[in-house]
């Protein structure tokens, strides 16, 4: 994670900017196991077993900007925008299926990769005003806000050509599918 942070302010105008990237890398990832109908839960593994091949990922990386200013036109008015950038990538070849089979601990596997690119974009601006009308103090406020994101998304399952058997206690893999 790498973040910076920048702020600027007068007596009336106040500026910032925020930058962030952040990469995610996570090997041999298990995303949870199911347990067949009618079996009890099994016990469970030693502590340090790993339930899913060294050859799983998840991968993501995460960068994005936000610029904000407002200014007071007067001690009773206030303009302001802000607007952002983000885009997400992430790539992912996980276990579909993680279920038991049978008391002894036997499970049944298959494996899926996604790929997602996400692209997001923000912005708003407004006006921000006090005013009295008598002895009752009004604050009013007109924006107007935008929000566009762009997904693209690619999810393949059962890479496999037929679902791989192990045992939560002893599991044994086999190499890595081919991934697109």
């Amino acid at each position: 994670l790498a973040a910076l942070g920048l702020d600027w302010r007068s007596d009336t105008v106040r500026l910032a900017a925020d930058f962030y990237v952040n990469k995610d890398n996570v090997k041999g990832v298990t995303r949870g196991i199911t347990v067949g109908r009618g079996l009890d839960t099994p016990d469970v593994p030693k502590p340090g077993q790993a339930l899913a091949p060294d050859w799983t990922y998840s991968r993501a990386e995460d960068t994005a900007f936000v610029l904000r200013g407002e200014a007071d036109l007067s001690k009773d008015v206030t303009v302001y925008g802000n607007y952002g950038q983000g885009s997400t990538d992430y790539d992912g070849l996980l276990g579909v299926v993680f279920a038991v089979t049978d008391p002894q601990g036997r499970y049944r596997n298959n494996f899926g990769q996604q790929r997602q690119v996400l692209d997001r974009k923000a912005g708003d601006v407004g006006i921000m005003a006090r005013l009295s009308t008598g002895s009752v103090r009004h604050e009013l406020a007109l924006s107007a806000s935008y929000y566009e994101q762009e997904v693209r998304s690619k999810t393949v399952v059962g890479l496999l050509p037929t679902d791989w058997y192990t045992n939560i206690y002893a599991p044994t893999w086999g190499p890595a599918p081919a991934t697109v």
